[in-house]
């Protein structure tokens, strides 16, 4: 039974750009770890999952649209 989460990804920083937006972030080191899951959102939207499953430190947001801001969170899974 594994009781503890794994560490809270971080490193994530603002980005800007008017194509796909690649968002970088630092590895997770945890020998339980298995994946990440990237959530997006606009200004003051609510987050929705984009990516799961993410094994990766990065993700090509191909889908963002030019000249809208966006916010980016991440979670991971062990």
């Amino acid at each position: 039974l594994d009781k503890f989460p794994p560490a809270v990804p971080h490193g994530l920083p603002p980005l800007a750009g008017a194509g796909p937006i690649n968002p970088t972030w630092e590895r997770n080191t945890d020998p339980d770890f298995a994946s990440y899951t990237l959530y997006r959102a606009t200004a003051n939207g609510p987050f929705t999952p984009i990516a799961t499953k993410l094994t990766a430190a990065t993700y090509r947001d191909a889908t963002a649209t030019p000249g809208q801001t966006w916010r980016y969170a991440l979670t991971a899974l062990d």
